[in-house]
């Protein structure tokens, strides 16, 4: 199986979470990182023993042994590397969400299309088996006709605090749920009404804490999402076993419920099956084992499309969809009325 070089654009948390999971496979050939904070690129490089070490993604998308890049900068530094990327054919994986703006999405969709090359956006919860279960059940018709649609992921308030108010929690965690029940019910969104609820990150970093979403989709079907930075500090902070301490080894709340004409399928998480406690706990552990098998599945599935040559899902078509509603429900908390949709 031949190697695909890798370029890294970015190396904060979520950059080194992908180079972390890019060095357990055979085929990836790590070749260099990319970032202003040269000091933290050169920590990260002879960490995991990469040898080029870039400050900016010029310098990296000029490296012929580049043959795709992972982009995890900050959304609204997306475009300019997206496009640049794609101009010189490297293949990529973007973090979600695609853009800030539908006009910096739509300018990295043009130039992927132009280019050819292969544009996956990082939504890896369709990479967790229990995602991918509820998907095949809704995918063999044995929901029926969608009636209603509930999808909750509430975030650790250390993530709010970590990102500094750059970004709301619509683009960071609202996404995600989007992307899943767009996955699932393959329908169009034709409105949105939003509410935000303000706590400690409002308090800390000016930004909502929580955006509850209801949404009407073509086909009939109601949908409500919740999406906030909800969950407390100390949710899963366990240290040991250092194997659930590691890159994305915990999860906080998520709730998928799918109600149809002829069944309803449910996913909660956690638990996972795995209980414990021990001297330091304050109650039960309760790990995610699934995250890193996730993210490293995603990667695989990412050189798996380029080796194969086959359309990457999720795509940037599918990217720019769901940052569409997302956009519509901050623009429906902020005017206090639902938003029709396309924007």
């Amino acid at each position: 199986m031949r190697e695909i070089g890798l370029g890294f654009v970015g190396v904060g948390f979520m950059g080194e979470g992908h180079i972390h999971f890019c060095r357990q496979l055979p085929y990836a050939k790590l070749v260099g990182v990319a970032d202003p904070n040269l000091e933290r690129a050169r920590e990260v490089a002879a960490k995991y023993n990469i040898p080029h070490v870039y400050s900016n993604y010029d310098q990296l998308l000029d490296n012929r042994d580049v043959e795709a890049v992972i982009i995890a900068t900050p959304e609204h530094l997306h475009r300019d590397v997206a496009v640049k990327a794609a101009n010189m054919g490297k293949h990529i994986l973007l973090e979600k969400p695609i853009a800030h703006t539908l006009q910096d999405a739509r300018a990295i969709i043009e130039a992927s299309r132009k280019s050819g090359v292969k544009m996956m956006i990082g939504y890896v919860y369709r990479f967790f088996p229990q995602m991918k279960a509820l998907k095949d059940f809704v995918a063999e018709g044995l929901l029926g006709q969608t009636l209603t649609a509930v999808v909750r992921i509430d975030g650790d308030i250390s993530e709010a605090l970590r990102l500094k108010g750059r970004t709301t929690v619509e683009l960071y965690v609202g996404v995600h749920c989007i992307d899943l029940l767009l996955w699932y019910l393959q329908d169009d969104v034709t409105s949105v009404y939003a509410e935000a609820a303000d706590g400690e990150v409002m308090r800390q970093v000016n930004v909502h804490d929580s955006v509850c979403m209801l949404l009407k989709l073509r086909n009939g079907a109601t949908a409500y999402i919740q999406c906030g930075w909800g969950a407390p500090t100390n949710w899963a902070g366990w240290r040991k076993p250092i194997a659930w301490s590691s890159y994305y080894g915990n999860i906080t709340p998520h709730n998928i419920q799918l109600v149809g004409t002829k069944g309803v399928a449910e996913v909660r998480l956690p638990p996972e099956g795995v209980y414990a406690a021990d001297e330091e706990s304050i109650g039960l552990k309760l790990p995610c084992l699934v995250a890193p098998w996730a993210y490293k599945a995603q990667m695989e599935y990412f050189l798996e499309c380029i080796r194969e040559d086959k359309k990457p899902s999720p795509n940037a078509d599918e990217g720019y969809r769901s940052l569409e509603v997302a956009l519509a429900a901050t623009r429906s908390w902020a005017e206090k009325k639902p938003v029709s949709l396309p924007l």
